[in-house]
Formats: structure tokens, sequence, C-alpha cells
């Protein structure tokens, strides 16, 4: 890792789309779906945090932004090509939630364009 700040980081994004669908098969009023989809994402990334000492980051991959979830700081480098070639093995509670993350995939942490 060249920077303090490496531009790219290999992760799962959460999909917050998946997520709102996934609340809005059990209650279709906008309200809750939002509220709910929120309580979700924040004790993924709560989870993420406990477990692995890292905070999440965000990442664009082919003009969406998602919130990624990386695995330490072997996951971040200023080389996509070296963290294609990387295997790093995601949690075992990830694979419950395989249907709303994105990934594993490189995402870039430069491209994110402040208001």
């Amino acid at each position: 890792m060249n920077g303090a700040n490496p531009r790219y980081v290999l992760g799962y994004g959460v999909d917050r789309a998946k997520v709102e669908e996934a609340v809005r098969s059990q209650n279709n009023d906008p309200d809750v779906v939002v509220r709910v989809s929120d309580r979700v994402i924040s004790r993924l990334l709560e989870r993420n945090v406990d477990s692995h000492e890292h905070p999440p980051v965000v990442g664009m991959l082919e003009d969406r932004t998602y919130i990624v979830i990386s695995f330490g700081w072997e996951a971040f480098s200023d080389s996509r090509e070296e963290l294609e070639k990387k295997d790093i093995p995601a949690p075992a509670y990830f694979e419950q939630l395989k249907s709303i993350l994105y990934g594993p995939a490189v995402f870039d942490t430069q491209l994110i364009v402040e208001g």
C-alpha cells in the first residue's frame, strides 16, 4: 500500500436496493422499508467493525455507490490488478447475507464526488 488513502478496496458492497427489496417482501409500507433497511445495514456494518476492526468505506463500481465491507488492511491497495489476484475469505456469516451484497469485487474509493 503506497499512500494513506489507497485507491482501491476488495470487499463486498452492501446493495441498498437489494436490502429494500428484501424488506419490502415482508412489509410494503415505504416508511417501514426505509427504517428497517437502515437498521439492517447499520447492524451489518457494526458487526463488521466488531469482527475485523476496520470501518467500512464508500466505493464505486460501475457507476453505483456502495458501502464496502472489507476484510482488513490487506484488502486495500493502489493497484486494482493486485487486489483482483487476492483471495481474502469472507467471514462465514456472509453466506447468509449474499442476497443483499455485491461481490467480492474491487471498488474504487477515489471516484466519490462530494456535493
